[in-house]
């Protein structure tokens, strides 16, 4: 009977979760002490990462692949794919002691402890790479790369240091075996404190990985805290109490963004300029009376200049992203397409008229999906016609540069049995979210979306 693959495992998988909430939600689990059969489940929709509704595709899912169901049909089974992973990296292996051996002349001994490293480093990135990015696999098959360099390093200064000799009759002669030896206690220290050197990186970076983690899901569980304190005070209007709740939303999810460990080190840069790597949280509100976006709510940047919240202002008064009109967006295409056909993409980014049949709000609103975008001046869907329209208006390079979009996430947001808004997440770099923040988002708009079911 195939064995039952386990929850977390399955829902990275399946792209309901990413693999920084499955670390996340294991540590939690770790952290609380609980009991080994805890379904973490349970966990995942107390913490707001998904809804019941997930949870039980999740779990249908997994009682599919226990069953030897459907989802298994034609799959290879996990222990036959891990021998023949096996059986390949040995083929490699021992083609490349072979070659070493025969043409290059290395000897045999070393050939092969090479080779049985490589192998090794080889095997764990694709046993990591099981419903993983890339990226990660080969983050943990560093692991072991870094040991073995540190263990060479303070092996050699181990074996200089004992095999020194100290002989005072050699230190007249310039190139004295005394001098010789003198070099190698330098290179041993050398070697020394580079090995202590990748050990403290590595564990700063892993102590401040897990410093993330676990005041992420802190900052998130205030999220949900303060929400559920506002929404239960009776002495204010249904009304107060929504738009409170909103904006601590908004404020929290910015928060949120900002403990990140990469957004931590990009921020360095503030020091040159203050505006780089700077976030906003916006909340648009489909208004049905002119077929219009319009921002309702925001979270910006603390601390900036005057003419900066003044140029927030303007945005929020004069800023209205349309609904999707794909027929003409289409034909808009389609007349790039035909004036350039390599370099159409250029060509409708150069068009003013794109703006009145597309926008990041109206497709997401259309749609009904996430969007991202790690290079926004590449989107198609991305309106960024208030830049142009703030320039006429008078604002300067030094105002506009805090409004520019470099990357964007957004997600829909619903309410009462219809779509209601659109929650974007904006920074003026490119590639500025990482999984783990893209992963908040969709957290914060499903958030919004229980408090407009509930208000």
């Amino acid at each position: 009977m195939p064995r039952k693959i386990k929850f977390l495992r399955l829902a990275v998988r399946m792209k309901k979760i990413t693999e920084a909430t499955r670390t996340l939600i294991l540590n939690e689990k770790r952290r609380r002490k609980l009991e080994p059969h805890t379904r973490v489940g349970e966990l995942l929709v107390q913490n707001k990462f998904i809804d019941e509704a997930t949870r039980d595709e999740i779990l249908a899912s997994q009682r599919s692949f226990g069953a030897g169901g459907r989802s298994n049909a034609g799959q290879t089974p996990p222990r036959l794919r891990s021998i023949g992973r096996q059986a390949l990296i040995t083929s490699f292996s021992l083609g490349g002691v072979a070659i070493a051996t025969l043409k290059y002349g290395i000897s045999l001994e070393l050939a092969i402890v090479v080779a049985g490293f490589l192998g090794g480093v080889l095997e764990t990135i694709f046993q990591y790479k099981t419903g993983r990015s890339l990226p990660l696999s080969i983050q943990r098959a560093a692991f072991p790369v870094i040991i073995f360099v540190v263990l060479c390093l303070v092996f050699f200064a181990t074996v200089s240091i004992i095999t020194l000799k100290h002989d005072p009759s050699h230190l007249a002669s310039e190139h004295s075996e005394e001098e010789v030896r003198i070099r190698t206690i330098t290179l041993a220290f050398m070697a020394m404190v580079v090995a202590v050197g990748i050990l403290l990186s590595y564990a700063l970076w892993k102590f401040h990985a897990l410093r993330f983690a676990e005041s992420r899901l802190g900052a998130t569980k205030d999220i949900l805290i303060r929400v559920e304190a506002i929404l239960s005070d009776r002495s204010k209007t249904l009304e107060v109490r929504r738009t409170e709740a909103i904006q601590t939303v908004l404020r929290g999810l910015r928060n949120a963004i900002r403990l990140s460990l990469a957004d931590r080190i990009l921020r360095l840069g503030t020091l040159f300029r203050q505006s780089f790597n700077q976030i906003r949280v916006l909340y648009f509100v489909h208004d049905a009376s002119t077929k219009y976006f319009q921002l309702v709510a925001a979270s910006y940047p603390e601390a900036v200049p005057d003419e900066v919240l003044e140029g927030f202002r303007w945005i929020r008064e004069n800023h209205r992203p349309c609904l999707l009109n794909e027929p003409e967006f289409e034909k808009l295409k389609e007349v790039a397409k035909r004036a350039n056909p390599e370099g159409w993409k250029t060509s409708y980014l150069n068009m003013a008229e794109r703006h009145s049949y597309i926008s990041v709000c109206g497709w997401i609103h259309d749609k009904q999906e996430v969007l991202i975008s790690e290079n926004a001046s590449k989107c198609l869907a991305l309106d960024n016609s208030f830049l142009r329209r703030m320039e006429e208006d008078g604002f300067g390079f030094n105002v506009l540069q805090w409004l520019e979009i470099g990357s964007f996430v957004g997600c829909r947001i619903v309410g009462k049995n219809e779509k209601r808004g659109v929650l974007l997440v904006v920074k003026n770099i490119r590639k500025g979210f990482p999984p783990e923040d893209i992963e908040v988002v969709k957290i914060g708009s499903q958030i919004l979306g229980r408090i407009l079911q509930s208000t």
